[in-house]
């Protein structure tokens, strides 16, 4: 114990730094270990069964605070593809159009990623337009999908000329929905799960969802009752699916590394800071004590004069 603390006592502040740098890098390039959720699990196998060629429709409501139902429309986009499927995105319309472009540039960027996947044949991206009446609209959309989603792209290409609405023309042709939401209850015009639910219902087509939050209580009874397959719970299920697809994206890399980064750092600092009370006190032991005790001199006597008096004898020339 004793030898422990003089290491403490002995180490240099440089050492700890470079000590630092070195688990933020190692954080960054180590594996994740987060553990992947019955939920998040749910949602993959939903998507996992869907048949070659098959169509998952992914309505994807975008505004502030929504980043984390973003990365959950890649994974899904990353894994239908991935599994041979087709899929059709319809992004909000109540967005800047400069913001409805860079969420298509970020959608496109995976499936250009996959390498064979191309725009208009296995993928598209529309608006999901409900008026303020997302119900309604969304059971419209289970006999015609131009109900809800005009008949134009987002960059204006008619439906009609993409290869992937020849066969697809209603939700009933859908071999899954997927509605990611900002708010389970929905709201301002954008339909929540239970909207979604029931417009599968209707369709007769399974459904899983996706929210913000990280726990809901009515995203969770959805999905007791059956009306929901699953739901991806804010960025951690993106991270969980991220590793359920072999984690090539790195976002879920990322999350584990920041869980060990953070261990790292504390116990760094802990050791910082002990060994800096140690080297405080131990250079405190060091400083010369006061003078002995002893008779009290003048201003400029010499301690052997003073002694020479004490003792009757004359002072030295």
């Amino acid at each position: 114990m004793r030898r422990l603390w003089e290491i403490l006592a002995n180490l240099n502040a440089r050492a700890i730094f470079a000590l630092v740098l070195v688990g933020i890098v190692l954080a960054l390039l180590l594996p994740s270990r987060v553990e992947v959720s019955e939920s998040t699990r749910s949602v993959y196998r939903a998507v996992h069964g869907i048949r070659q060629g098959g169509v998952v429709f992914i309505g994807l409501e975008q505004g502030t605070g929504t980043e984390a139902l973003l990365e959950q429309a890649k994974a899904l986009l990353r894994h239908v593809l991935g599994r041979g499927g087709r899929a059709v995105i319809a992004i909000t319309a109540d967005i800047p159009r400069d913001q409805v472009l860079d969420v298509t540039g970020g959608l496109e960027a995976v499936a250009e990623a996959l390498g064979r996947p191309r725009y208009g044949h296995d993928y598209a991206v529309v608006l999901l337009r409900t008026g303020g009446e997302a119900e309604a609209t969304l059971a419209a959309m289970v006999v015609d999908i131009r109900a809800g989603t005009g008949h134009q792209d987002v960059r204006g290409r008619a439906l009609d000329l993409l290869p992937l609405f020849e066969g697809f023309r209603s939700l009933r042709g859908a071999d899954l929905l997927a509605g990611l939401v900002r708010q389970p209850e929905g709201g301002q015009g954008n339909p929540g799960l239970e909207v979604w639910s029931l417009a599968g219902q209707q369709a007769t087509v399974p459904v899983v969802g996706g929210i913000v939050a990280t726990r809901h209580a009515l995203a969770a009874r959805l999905v007791e009752s059956g009306a929901l397959r699953g739901v991806l719970y804010g960025v951690r299920s993106a991270a969980e699916y991220d590793l359920l697809l072999g984690g090539e994206t790195g976002f879920g890399r990322a999350w584990g590394g920041a869980s060990l980064l953070a261990l790292l750092l504390v116990a760094l600092i802990v050791v910082a800071s002990v060994s800096e009370w140690l080297q405080r006190g131990s250079a405190g032991s060091r400083r010369p004590g006061p003078p002995p005790p002893g008779r009290p001199r003048g201003p400029g006597i010499p301690r052997g004069m003073v002694e020479r008096r004490a003792e009757g004898r004359p002072p030295s020339r």
